[in-house]
């Protein structure tokens, strides 16, 4: 079973195309790391398995239907998304944010029992509830970050695309939100992240795609991709491989 798919994506902002001859298959509870330097294309194939990018070729799959033949709605019921940056321009409280993770599945109403059974859960697991009364304004980079998960949970999707999932957290918070992609994957929920961390990305995924100017390199296990010599090239680094899996790199 597939719950997403590229088949033949060519994608990108305008005339400039960023996404070539994409084809990739995501199963239910997979953990799925997008590597490639910077400009490699990774938000831009996280922003359309998501639907907020038109392919300018070939089509993405939800559930088996093509995403240009469903709703926004449709598509916010099946890929939830956190972005790697989102500067909040009003004073919700952090609960009015996350709640608002359920508006897919809701009739419109966002006060309903199953909308904060929803909402406290989401914020449990991303280890904010204790922020749920402040204004989303006044947080920090990293509690902005595990507001935006818990938002994402609460749209209780199949799959979560996640851009930079660490970006801003200390390291405690980095090994809790690997945790939670882990019990997410227990529940059948998949999770696609793009991740600059190569040893964090051994951690957090089973399989990794390996993205060079907007084409995959390599689609395998993330054990294997890590200790491909395509690795040092895509990178232009020659990385270093350590006992345990670790890797890095020789200055």
């Amino acid at each position: 079973m597939k719950i997403a798919e590229a088949l033949g994506l060519e994608a990108g902002y305008g005339s400039k195309r960023v996404l070539h001859g994409i084809d990739l298959a995501i199963a239910p509870g997979e953990r799925v790391a997008l590597l490639g330097p910077n400009g490699s294309g990774k938000s831009t194939l996280l922003r359309t398995l998501a639907g907020l990018i038109k392919p300018q070729a070939g089509e993405v799959r939800l559930g088996g239907e093509s995403v240009a033949n469903l709703s926004v709605r449709e598509v916010a019921r099946r890929v939830a998304s956190v972005p790697q940056e989102e500067i909040p321009r009003f004073e919700f409280t952090v609960r009015e944010m996350v709640t608002m993770g359920c508006l897919a599945r809701s009739n419109g109403l966002l006060d309903t029992p199953e909308d904060r059974v929803a909402a406290t859960e989401a914020m449990e697991q991303a280890d904010c509830l204790h922020l749920e009364g402040r204004p989303v304004t006044e947080l920090s980079g990293g509690e902005r970050q595990r507001v935006l998960i818990a938002r994402a949970l609460a749209q209780r999707t199949e799959l979560v695309l996640l851009d930079e999932p660490i970006a801003h957290l200390d390291p405690a918070h980095q090994l809790a939100v690997s945790r939670l992609v882990q019990s997410m994957a227990s529940r059948g929920i998949a999770t696609v992240a793009a991740i600059h961390d190569l040893n964090f990305a051994a951690r957090m995924a089973d399989r990794a795609i390996l993205l060079e100017a907007g084409r995959i390199a390599i689609n395998d296990t993330v054990e294997a991709v890590l200790a491909s010599p395509v690795l040092d090239r895509v990178y232009q680094v020659a990385f270093q491989r350590f006992p345990g899996g670790s890797i890095g790199f020789v200055p």
